[in-house]
Formats: structure tokens, sequence, C-alpha cells
């Protein structure tokens, strides 16, 4: 990693920024690239829009000059591609775009870059995470470059992160998980139904969509923290919570403890809380990091 004094003008930068940090921003980068856009921070912002020009202010002061790179299969990012000043570039995974996917492998500009069964982390929000990565580096990094950083990249740190295999059982780390729409992506990319710990500080944002998920992706529940009576409203509106053993723990050290006696060989305990961690953690790492620890001493 390149240390901030010690970079020069031909050194480029990727920064991720929140809402929190684009909300007073002035300036917009040469390349901004905007993912998706749902409801989160809603116990921050005073509403979803102010919450959505948070977001926009990273194009909002691009020129002519600039890049934009937005999902075309999100409806508010595609209508924030709409303003753009500069260039604008799609990617979808739905229908033919600038970027999209033409069955196994992601094009851009009609040319076949990367076959996604090359992209060594799981489930198709990465898919649509590489194909806005290709976007803005097009022009910057060769095609074999890209390929062999989809093979080998792990991923990060609290993302889906396989903790151990213990006893046949996949332990993962998705700290990260702070919402609900994290939430129901996560659970998509696991084949089976798996053991799921979630709860922590409610955002302000509705937990309604995540209760179709977790009764389609989750055999055993165990809930912990401040939402988990949302969370269990949220599955009981589905009508199938019934098919969802549900579980409540009172600290961590009992929640991953109860994942493990709840577990057999071959299935998969997931920490994916939907929620900050406000209510009992400074922040989401040290969440994880907490969970990890808790996983690996068993």
């Amino acid at each position: 990693m390149v240390e901030t004094d010690k970079m020069t003008e031909n050194d480029w930068v990727v920064l991720e920024l929140s809402s929190f940090q684009l909300h007073t921003m002035r300036k917009s980068p040469e390349i901004a690239v905007i993912t998706n856009i749902s409801p989160n921070h809603l116990d921050m912002h005073k509403d979803y829009q102010e919450y959505i020009d948070a977001k926009k202010n990273i194009m909002l002061y691009q020129s002519i000059a600039d890049t934009l790179i937005v999902n075309a299969d999100n409806a508010v990012t595609d209508e924030i591609g709409k303003e753009a000043k500069g260039a604008v570039k799609y990617f979808s995974r739905r229908h033919k775009a600038d970027i999209y996917l033409d069955g196994d492998v992601i094009k851009c500009d009609g040319e076949g870059i990367l076959n996604i069964n090359d992209i060594k982390i799981p489930g198709m929000h990465n898919v649509e995470n590489y194909m806005a990565a290709i976007g803005a580096v097009r022009e910057l990094v060769p095609n074999d470059v890209i390929v062999s950083i989809a093979k080998t990249f792990g991923g990060v740190e609290h993302r889906i992160e396989l903790v151990r295999t213990l006893d046949g059982v996949k332990y993962y780390n998705s700290s990260i998980d702070s919402s609900p729409n994290r939430t129901i992506n996560t659970l998509r990319v696991f084949p089976n139904k798996v053991i799921m710990i979630a709860g922590g500080k409610d955002k302000g944002i509705p937990y309604d969509e995540v209760g179709p998920a977790i009764a389609e992706h989750v055999k055993t529940l165990i809930l912990i923290g401040a939402t988990s009576d949302k969370i269990a409203e949220a599955l009981e509106k589905t009508g199938k919570a019934s098919e969802v053993k549900q579980i409540r723990a009172k600290t961590y050290e009992e929640a991953v403890s109860t994942a493990r006696a709840e577990s057999k060989s071959g299935d998969v305990v997931l920490l994916s809380p939907a929620s900050t961690s406000f209510d009992m953690f400074k922040n989401f790492e040290e969440r994880g990091h907490l969970f990890k620890d808790l996983v690996n001493r068993l």
C-alpha cells in the first residue's frame, strides 16, 4: 500500500466513501462509481432523499472530461446517470449495456474481458462489483491483469470471510452486513440453508424485505441485539416463520456456542447482522473480530 505522503502525481488513488463522507463533499473524482443505492443510514440522514443526494455528490461536481460508472439495474443509480456532465458507462447483468454479462462472460464495449467462473469470491453481487471495476479501470489496466486478480483475490475481511472449517462446518464472518439489503445479498451466495447470527442496532430503515430472504435461505436464526424483534417480525410477516428455528442469545459467546450446537457436517454458520454494531461494539470490525476469535476458540 502506498502511504499518502509518498504518493506522486502519477499515482492513482481508489477510495470507498460513505454517505457521511460524501454529504459535505464539494469536489468529485475524475472517475466515479456508484454500484447501487437502497435505503440505508436513515438513523443519521433526515430521509431517504437526503441519503441519495449525499451519494450523488460523488458525481455532481464532475466536468465533461470525467467519467461516471453506474448500475443500470438499480432504478436510483440509473436515473443518476442521466444527470452526469461527463461520460457515463452503465453496467448490467440483466441486459446489454456498456459493461454487461453475456452468458458467463463480462463484456466491456463488446469485448470479452472476464469469465465469471474465474472470480474467486462468491456471489452475483461480486460479479456486479467486477463489472463496475472493469468500467472504472478499462483504460488503465490490461485484461490479463484483471483476470489474474479475479482468480486470486480472496475477498476483504468481514465480507463473507471464511473463518475456519470445524467438524465439516464452515464459519463465515460477514460483519460488514450492517443493513437488511447487505444480508439479503449475502444469503443469496449460499446454495443451501444456513445457520445465521443476526441483530444489532437499528438504522431507521425497513426490515420487511429481509424476512422473505431469511425464510428462503435460513434454517436456524440466532438473534442477538436491539433489532432482534424487528427481524423476527419481518420473518413472521412472511407466514413461514414456523419453518425457521429461532433462538435468542444474550451474548456473542452464547450465540456462537449455540450455532455450533445446532450445526452438523456440511452446514454453514454465518454472521450477517443486517444491523449496525453500535448497540454492543465500536464498529463492525470489532464485532467481526470477536466473532472470529470465538469461532477460532471452539
